[in-house]
């Protein structure tokens, strides 16, 4: 049909010239709807909240679930002589906001807006607990990114076969009693009592919208293949608390859904629990320092 001529109900003469003041609108109404998260369309990544503080090799620090990025100062002027650290806020904690829908996927896409901004030639990250998952995710949607990895009691998955029957039951105990499950988890991560009462306090910080998607993920999530794709040197710390009970690293690991324990680099460091960056921060600056330096020295794969 010719542009200038108009059919029976047409309320606008077509010319080449009102097609041309329409397309920018029509342009401008789709780009408003791309810019609405639509309900099951999930949102674009937000990188999480940083601090940055020395020059010198990239160490990116990321904390457990419940925790900040300011729990590990006490080792971080440990490392500020020689490193650059970065210190990040878990996706749903502190200034850093949580995916929405929420996945382990999601939490570390969000992450690896922190690692794209480094130098992959002269950064190591460490993760501590679920914190160390997300790194190990990261590092398989993106190899590359850096040249090592430590982790702090990082499971990989679930040492406990549960069907979705009983995770429905289970977060729907949480749901109804969040504040007793949160205490029950959360105190009994301390060294002894007092920290238990600081490391639930500070978990009690954290919405509660954010502990209940992690604990969920965290039930049906596996970072196996992740460790197994793991393309640089890797490290895991344990602590004297984890390892309680003349408990082996060997047991402990396969409670954490390690399969192949034999392979897995054990680092132990004693007189120290969930807060073993307050606990030894000597000790465990020395471990990232020296890890660092062989991780930076090491040729690439």
């Amino acid at each position: 049909m010719d542009l200038q001529s108009r059919t029976e109900g047409d309320s606008v003469t077509k010319t080449p010239r009102t097609a041309w003041i329409l397309a920018p609108a029509v342009l401008l109404a789709v780009a408003l709807l791309l810019s609405v998260a639509l309900p099951g369309m999930a949102a674009p990544p937000v990188a999480p909240k940083t601090l940055e503080l020395g020059k010198g090799p990239t160490i990116v620090l990321v904390h457990d679930l419940g925790g900040n990025r300011s729990v590990w100062m006490p080792t971080v002027r440990k490392l500020l002589g020689k490193h650059r650290v970065v210190l990040v806020d878990l996706p749903g904690h502190g200034g850093s906001p949580a995916p929405d829908p929420f996945t382990f996927e999601a939490a570390a896409e969000a992450l690896d807006l922190v690692l794209a901004k480094q130098n992959p030639d002269s950064t190591v990250l460490v993760g501590q607990g679920l914190g160390g998952s997300l790194a190990l995710l990261d590092l398989k949607a993106h190899p590359g990114r850096v040249r090592g990895l430590v982790v702090i009691e990082t499971p990989l998955k679930s040492s406990l076969k549960v069907d979705d029957q009983e995770i429905k039951g289970f977060l729907s105990l949480l749901d109804s009693n969040y504040d007793q499950v949160l205490k029950m988890i959360f105190s009994k991560a301390g060294r002894d009592s007092m920290q238990g009462v600081a490391i639930h306090a500070m978990a009690a910080q954290t919405p509660p919208q954010t502990i209940k998607a992690y604990i969920g993920a965290s039930l049906t999530g596996d970072a196996t293949s992740a460790l197994k794709s793991l393309q640089v040197p890797f490290l895991f710390i344990a602590t004297e608390n984890f390892l309680k009970g003349g408990k082996t690293p060997g047991t402990a690991l396969r409670e954490l859904g390690y399969e192949d324990t034999t392979s897995v680099p054990v680092r132990r460091i004693a007189k120290a629990g969930d807060l073993v960056m307050q606990d030894q921060p000597d000790t465990l600056a020395a471990v990232i320092a020296n890890f660092t330096a062989r991780a930076l020295a090491a040729k690439k794969k």
